[in-house]
């Protein structure tokens, strides 16, 4: 049976655990706030735009691919496109000893913008 003792302590570990959680949220990977995870775009000499998307083990992986669209149209202007993901890896971490856990989710690949 729980108390209100075991109750107030139920209450600071979630307390003190979120805290520990950064909240992912879009923009440029270097900066401020983003310094590994977020998005990377470059040009090509073909006029073809690379983009990196990065996000940590935590989220759904279909984030990644949300993320990656969302660059796409900003790049492009909106939704006339064609892309190129060739790139998409979840890494494992190894621990130590035996056993690991999902890393981070890497997609990468090529986006051609077109005319409407």
């Amino acid at each position: 049976m729980l108390t209100s003792k075991h109750g107030l302590w139920i209450v600071f570990c979630v307390l003190a655990f979120s805290g520990c959680v950064t909240p992912l949220t879009y923009g440029p990977m270097g900066g401020e706030k983003h310094a590994s995870y977020g998005y990377k775009d470059g040009k090509s000499e073909d006029g073809r735009v690379s983009i990196l998307v990065v996000i940590p083990a935590g989220p759904r992986a279909e984030l990644a691919y949300e993320y990656w669209e969302r660059r796409a149209k900003e790049v492009c202007g909106g939704e006339h496109y064609t892309k190129n993901i060739y790139r998409a890896v979840r890494a494992t971490q190894l621990y130590d000893y035996y056993g690991g856990r999902p890393g981070d989710y890497y997609l990468e690949g090529y986006v051609t913008c077109a005319s409407p």
